[in-house]
């Protein structure tokens, strides 16, 4: 499979402007049993009628690691990469 100039370009420049994360032990009680969770996940696989489709996601803590922030980045069939969905997670308190 080759690779577009296109794909390469945003993986460089991801890779160069993704702000670090906070360590584990870092995070927030509220929020510390996401810390599994936390990282970089892609997906590359090809639907039951041939649609192909790319993804990653980033979980990544924010706001003195009260917060999860969520970007997913998507590709359909090899068309072009772009930004799906972007969430928030905070679970609250724990009880």
């Amino acid at each position: 499979m080759m690779i577009s100039r296109a794909r390469i370009l945003f993986l460089l420049v991801f890779v160069l402007l993704a702000p670090m994360t906070l360590g584990a032990s870092q995070l927030h009680e509220s929020v510390a049993d996401l810390e599994p969770f936390l990282g970089t996940w892609e997906l590359d696989a090809t639907w039951s009628h041939g649609a192909t489709v790319w993804s990653k996601a980033i979980y990544r803590p924010i706001v003195d690691g009260r917060f999860v922030e969520i970007k997913t980045w998507v590709s359909d069939n090899g068309g072009p990469v772009y930004l799906r969905y972007h969430s928030v997670l905070s679970p609250g308190e724990k009880e």
